[in-house]
């Protein structure tokens, strides 16, 4: 069997998905401090990018990368109603801001001709 390219994404993209609410959802494994809005944005903008890769028309991609930011937001609402995480606004803002930068490097691949999607 055969993957191509924009399926091999949407495997990527699926896996990712399923693995956000662990990550956001269990108890803090005790991550460093200080790298949580680097965790924001550099896992967001690889979940961002793969919803880009994912999809050819660009309507298509702006949604998916809607979605995945309403998904990531749903978590952060999820983490404030759990005694041991907690979801903040600032957490949301950086999701955002973590999904543009994977539109970003999708649309700086496309413009610089490496990228044929």
């Amino acid at each position: 069997m055969s993957l191509d390219f924009r399926t091999g994404s949407r495997v990527l993209l699926v896996i990712m998905l399923l693995l956000i609410p662990y990550a956001t959802l269990t108890p803090d494994p005790g991550t460093p401090a200080g790298s949580a809005p680097y965790m924001h944005l550099g896992g967001m903008a690889w979940v961002g990018l793969l919803a880009c890769l994912s999809f050819e028309a660009n309507r298509t991609r702006a949604w998916a990368v809607l979605f995945v930011f309403a998904y990531s937001s749903l978590m952060e609402l999820f983490q404030h109603y759990l005694p041991y995480r907690h979801g903040t606004w600032d957490d949301v803002w950086l999701n955002g801001m973590g999904c543009l930068a994977g539109v970003g490097i999708f649309a700086a691949a496309k413009w610089i001709g490496g990228l044929r999607n």
